[in-house]
């Protein structure tokens, strides 16, 4: 058929490429493609063995109902699901830097790196920690105003030089 579109399959979200808008033409909450994980996220009443000794520890250590859905889609291979958990764990336990401060950098790095998901993730332990919107506001402002400078020096290749304090200065 000349001029006719091919007929695809749907993928597994039920989309075609005919059904997916062209951009421009449509406005941007029409043109965006619900998103859905690349690997069959591991439900919690399918979790054995490793998978569900550490959903069991997500959930009572993390005092929560439900296990999230980050660790339900790398939870297709197991060694990676524990390693990342366990990692995790120890770097965000109290230690020289208080969980709050590691959280507010969770989410600096996270909105650096455009992580949706880690962005309300780690926004919603700050909220649970005490965060309010304006302490939010000030994060970013910082995160801001870095990620700028850090683009000047980079571009400009600006050399370091150690501050040298003032004759008399401490």
């Amino acid at each position: 058929m000349t001029g006719a579109r091919a007929r695809r399959a749907p993928d597994r979200r039920g989309l075609t490429a005919a059904s997916v808008p062209a951009p421009g033409r449509v406005g941007r909450a029409e043109r965006e493609v619900p998103r859905v994980p690349l690997t069959r996220p591991i439900p919690e009443d399918e979790a054995a063995g490793k998978v569900k000794a550490v959903y069991d520890d997500i959930l009572a250590s993390r005092n929560l109902a439900r296990v999230p859905a980050f660790w339900k889609a790398v939870a297709a291979n197991p060694d990676y699901l524990e390693a990342t958990w366990n990692r995790l764990k120890t770097v965000m336990d109290e230690g020289r830097i208080d969980r709050r401060t590691k959280e507010m950098i969770a989410v600096a790095v996270s909105a650096t790196n455009n992580c949706d998901y880690c962005i309300r993730s780690h926004t919603d332990a700050l909220r649970a920690l005490g965060v309010d919107d304006a302490t939010l506001v000030e994060l970013m402002a910082v995160v801001d105003v870095f990620n700028g400078t850090n683009a000047v020096a980079s571009g400009l290749k600006i050399e370091y030089e150690p501050p040298v304090p003032a004759e008399g200065a401490r």
